[in-house]
């Protein structure tokens, strides 16, 4: 027997809500010469994915303001809970 559509449209359903609720929401600081804490935030589906988000801001930061590419200015992730996890140094890409 084939499942009903509304069967299959409510087990999807669950599915994307239990993807939603897997995310972590992961803080972005900005750590150096002028400190910043993040108080917004991003959901990220995993640690990895957290990691190059934090790349991916610095990269843009030192396009966006070249004086932030200094020794020592990072973006910091951290969870809400406060929890560090790595460093994305702010530097210039060739």
């Amino acid at each position: 027997m084939m499942p009903r559509q509304c069967d299959i449209r409510n087990e999807e359903r669950h599915r994307r809500l239990a993807r939603y609720r897997a995310m972590s929401m992961f803080f972005f600081d900005l750590a150096g010469e002028l400190p910043a804490r993040d108080v917004v935030g991003h959901d990220c589906p995993s640690l990895l994915e957290a990691g190059q988000y934090a790349a991916l801001v610095a990269s843009r930061l030192a396009l966006a303001r070249p004086a932030s590419v200094k020794p020592g200015n990072t973006i910091e992730v951290r969870d809400s809970k406060g929890a560090h996890f790595f460093s994305a140094p702010i530097q210039k890409h060739s």
